[in-house]
Formats: structure tokens, sequence, C-alpha cells
């Protein structure tokens, strides 16, 4: 879900700390229009609201959230994006973030010597767009890579010493891409934008 949309006014909001925020505000600097403004927009990025909103379970009235026949009411204002955007919808696309990060969990749980109880390592902590890091288990008979691109470009990446075997020799049980990574040698993979691999050695 995202943030609360642009639109928002003082009043769709209801986190104590912005409303007496915004009081101040209006208080110190009345006639300072631009400053007002630009609150305003900085409440949309740091209200504790965001994570308040109503949970957007379907796209029926109120996300699904109340009762069809309730004549209630969320305690907030939802974001307009529910149709779209909602349990329901992210349930029967398999490329959506419910259904990654469900499969990111049930990994965790079936891989706990490596993911729960193994050693951690950073590789190529110089990298300003790839974080990678390794896990193995206390045998070393378990091994992951998990590669993480946070850039919005596709970046070249040379795979460390240290994880070549893995690349090689292990597959990818993780990804948020449907396609498989694309190797442009054994030591090269080019990483799409915002890509997140886990590469697994047993």
């Amino acid at each position: 879900m995202a943030n609360v949309p642009k639109g928002w006014q003082v009043e769709d909001y209801k986190d104590i700390e912005l409303i007496n925020h915004w009081k101040s505000v209006l208080r110190d600097h009345p006639e300072d229009l631009n400053l007002q403004k630009r609150t305003l927009e900085q409440y949309r990025l740091i209200s504790r609201d965001n994570a308040r909103t109503p949970m957007q379970w379907n796209s029926a009235p109120f996300a699904g959230f109340m009762p069809k026949d309730s004549k209630a009411r969320p305690w907030m204002n939802l974001h307009q994006d529910f149709e779209c955007w909602n349990v329901e919808s992210q349930l029967h696309n398999s490329l959506s973030a419910l259904n990654y990060w469900r499969a990111a969990l049930m990994l965790r749980k079936e891989k706990k010597a490596v993911f729960v109880y193994g050693d951690f390592e950073m590789l190529d902590q110089e990298n300003e767009s790839v974080i990678t890091y390794l896990r193995s288990a206390a045998d070393e008979r378990l091994r992951a890579l998990i590669i993480t691109n946070f850039a919005n470009e596709d970046v070249l990446w040379r795979v460390p010493v240290e994880a070549k075997s893995i690349v090689q020799d292990g597959s990818v049980v993780l990804s948020n891409y449907h396609e498989t990574p694309l190797l442009e040698r054994a030591d090269l993979i080019q990483l799409r934008p915002f890509e997140a691999l886990v590469w697994i050695l047993d």
C-alpha cells in the first residue's frame, strides 16, 4: 500500500502530533504560504498515518474493510487506489509483493540452517547500487548468495571470488523477476532494475 494520497488536507489526518504541529505552523507563520505548502508535502512523507490507513482487502466499498451491509465507516479515509491495490488482487498475481514475501518467508523457514543460524558475510561493500552478502550454514554444506540491485537501471555486477562457486554450481531459488538472471559470463551478472536474487548451493 502506498502513502496517503497527495490530495489529502490536514483535516484528513488523524495523527495527533501532526495536527498539533500544523497548529503551531499556522500560529507561528500565518503569512508564510510557501512554508505551509512545504509542511503539507512533508506530512505526506513522514506522517504516522501512512502506516495506519485501513487495510485494503478487496475492491468492494471501503476496500472490504467494513461489512457490506454496515453503516459504519473506517476511522480514516482510504487511498483511492484500493480498487487496484488490494490483497485479493495480490493473491492471484504470481509477481505480487504478497506472494514474493510469502515465498521469502517459506524459504527462510525451510532453510533455517543458513538464513536463521548461518554465518553472515558482506560482499562488494564499495558498490553504491548493489548490496550483496553470503550466508553459510555451520557445516558449510549449504551456502546462499543474496544479490539486490537498488538502482532503477541495469547494473553489470562482477561476482566476487567468494561467491563464484554458488553462481556456477548453485541455483536461483527466489527472484522478483520471472526470467532467470542474465549471466554475461560465469563471473558477470546483468542485474535488472530493483532485481533481488537468492542463489543457493546445497
